[in-house]
């Protein structure tokens, strides 16, 4: 395999790493706890469910190798993030700040907004076919556009697929990257130490002072530190990625890189560990994005040792597709189809199926279609402002 085609196969590995044990989660859960879930989707509790007993092999497996404290969560999450935190530097390359801007607004709204009102539809249609006592309100229009928008940790409104945080995170880090990159200050050490330092005591600042307001103002003020606290417990963990990046890359020197992946998540662990957000679970996240890093670099060293899948690689080309189906609008078609077959194994199989099959309609359908229209539209730009230019040079001529 060609060099260039190493790294990619390397960014690939992680990202089908990170979507199977975010899927394998989420559907443990839903299968053990199913009520929980139910009552989000269709507001009544699931009748006549069996008590089901499931061995978490997973977490067994990583106890007897001295790893009590892994969360197949926690940890495939701090995957996708330390892979974004590395490819968006990546992708910066022959870039401007405008045509990195609308290559991310194309790769993440086309999709994210097709698989939300996918979500929306699926949970609609079967509370109206199962009779629930309560229509949801996913296509009010102030839930709806701050869903599709992304803005909905903004709004405050409610989701209408739950893993949608980890994309509202992943935009405000693209946003600040794009700050970074105008200014052409996004390869500088002191641009993420400072800012992460800065996202620290700002979220600190107004979880601790929230104790001088009353009632809604007290709220209000304790609820932003808390949203800083929420994002700046990914974003300098994002940072470690980025560190990553420049360092491999040799754009920095490794003890620079060492250096700053250290102070990196040292302010990280403070900022899991701000506000009320994670529920005291912030030391066991940290530990968790401490196993983040060792995968990610045991990864990259072996990479090229790892013989090529193209089954695996497809895999991944689905993931975010995927990441955005097989959670509400997967729990609403297991729950539509249980009833039917009363057998858990199969109804889950058939509707992880029923997921895949819909994460590759609109991987082909839009995900790809939306890059490649980006890259047209760029390519279209250039051409017109070469033209452009020529004809300027030959009237000043």
């Amino acid at each position: 395999m060609a060099k260039s085609s190493q790294k990619i196969w390397f960014l690939q590995l992680i990202r089908s790493v990170g979507c199977v044990l975010v899927i394998y989660t989420h559907w443990f859960g839903l299968i053990l706890t199913p009520n929980a879930i139910h009552e989000m989707i269709f507001q009544d509790p699931l009748p006549d469910y069996p008590h089901v007993q499931l061995t978490e092999y997973l977490g067994i497996i990583f106890s007897h190798l001295g790893l009590s404290d892994f969360r197949a969560g926690f940890f495939s999450l701090g995957l996708f993030f330390l892979l974004s935190g590395y490819i968006i530097p990546f992708s910066l390359r022959n870039s401007t700040p405008f045509t990195y801007l609308v290559r991310r607004l194309f790769r993440i709204y086309p999709t994210a907004i097709v698989c939300l009102i996918i979500a929306a539809s699926t949970i609609t249609i079967a509370n109206h076919y199962t009779g629930s006592s309560l229509i949801p309100d996913v296509f009010q229009p102030r839930i709806l556009i701050a869903n599709l928008l992304l803005i909905r940790d903004v709004l405050h409104t409610h989701h209408i697929e739950r893993a949608l945080w980890t994309l509202e995170i992943e935009m405000h880090f693209y946003l600040l990257f794009f700050i970074f990159f105008y200014f052409s200050i996004e390869k500088r050490v002191e641009t993420f130490l400072l800012s992460a330092a800065f996202m620290l005591f700002a979220s600190q600042f107004f979880v601790y002072f929230s104790g001088f307001f009353h009632d809604e103002t007290r709220t209000l003020v304790f609820g932003f530190g808390n949203f800083l606290a929420m994002n700046s417990s990914y974003i300098t963990y994002m940072f470690v990625g980025t560190a990553f990046y420049y360092t491999l890359s040799k754009q920095w020197s490794v003890l620079t890189g060492i250096t700053t992946t250290i102070l990196m998540m040292s302010i990280n662990y403070f900022c899991l560990n701000t506000g009320t957000i994670l529920n005291g679970t912030g030391s066991l996240i940290f530990i968790n994005h401490c196993f983040g890093i060792v995968m990610f670099l045991f990864l990259y060293r072996i990479n090229d040792r790892i013989p090529y899948s193209k089954y695996l690689n497809h895999f991944a080309e689905i993931s975010y597709p995927l990441y955005l189906l097989h959670g509400f609008t997967g729990y609403t078609i297991y729950f539509l189809i249980y009833p039917l077959t009363q057998n858990i194994a199969l109804s889950a199989t058939l509707s992880l199926s029923l997921v895949f099959i819909l994460a590759n309609l609109v991987h082909f359908t839009v995900e790809k279609p939306s890059m490649t229209y980006s890259r047209n539209y760029l390519k279209a730009r250039e051409g017109r402002s070469r033209a452009l230019a020529g004809d300027l040079q030959a009237t000043a001529d």
